[in-house]
């Protein structure tokens, strides 16, 4: 087994994903993040989300040093984490600048800069805008959802540091829909993440993964999650083969 990443060193304040994955002795591997037992060795410098939907989920406390460790199966893995006293100096936000779409929506992502250098994603932990929500809306994630066409401007907050995007939602139409990986092969207990990329008219490509309603023929064989934050999930459950389809905007793809 494995922890991503290796090393943990960040600011207090910010929050970072762990994910561990489980390898097999035929060479295939399982994302194991949700089904382990997260800790740390001292809860007062790091907390990380024990199991479930936060399982993994490290937030990063107070200046120090400590060690998140996962188990699963029977089997354990650590990172070390420290944590610095840095402090914020600038505020990017990504993408910079995007053309999406009406009806469609964008993860836009905050990463603060450091003074020692570092850099962390802050998107969970600042304030989201825009400047006009007829154009576009966002949510406290930072996940947009373009309204109507036109330009408008998404802002993100914290500290007295705010960053900016540039936005334009066109009348471009869908043209084709993709389901990638375009197959999954592994053991039982497995889980896939699928992603479902949208083709537009005007040649621009959007993530509806998280817009889609997704549907195996064959859920003892392969379950796929279709809850809201968690669309697209594939378990593998059974022996045997199954078909996933991706259903948005009218048109629906199906993936074996």
């Amino acid at each position: 087994m494995a922890i991503t990443p290796a090393n943990v060193n960040g600011p207090a304040g910010v929050s970072t994903q762990l994910t561990l994955t489980a390898i097999y002795t035929d060479g295939t591997t399982l994302d194991a993040t949700q089904n382990a037992i997260w800790i740390t060795t001292d809860p007062q410098i790091a907390a990380v989300g024990v199991n479930g939907e936060t399982a993994g989920l490290l937030e990063l406390l107070t200046a120090g040093e400590t060690t998140a460790a996962a188990t699963f199966a029977g089997k354990v893995d650590s990172t070390q984490v420290v944590v610095s006293e840095a402090e914020l100096v600038s505020l990017d936000v990504y993408p910079g600048a995007k053309s999406l779409p009406k009806g469609i929506q964008q993860q836009f992502q905050a990463i603060g800069i450091y003074s020692d250098g570092n850099s962390a994603i802050l998107t969970n932990a600042v304030s989201w805008h825009t400047t006009d929500s007829v154009i576009a809306s966002v949510s406290d994630q930072g996940l947009l959802t373009a309204n109507g066409t036109g330009e408008a401007k998404v802002t993100a907050n914290i500290g007295g540091f705010t960053a900016l995007a540039d936005l334009t939602v066109t009348n471009a139409e869908l043209a084709l829909l993709q389901i990638v990986p375009l197959g999954v092969i592994g053991p039982i207990g497995k889980r896939q993440q699928l992603t479902l990329i949208a083709y537009y008219s005007d040649g621009t490509t959007s993530d509806a993964t998280q817009q889609a309603t997704w549907s195996s023929n064959a859920p003892s064989i392969a379950l796929v999650n279709n809850n809201a934050g968690r669309q697209g999930e594939l378990y593998l459950l059974g022996e045997g083969s199954a078909s996933v389809s991706a259903a948005w905007d009218g048109q629906q793809l199906l993936r074996t």
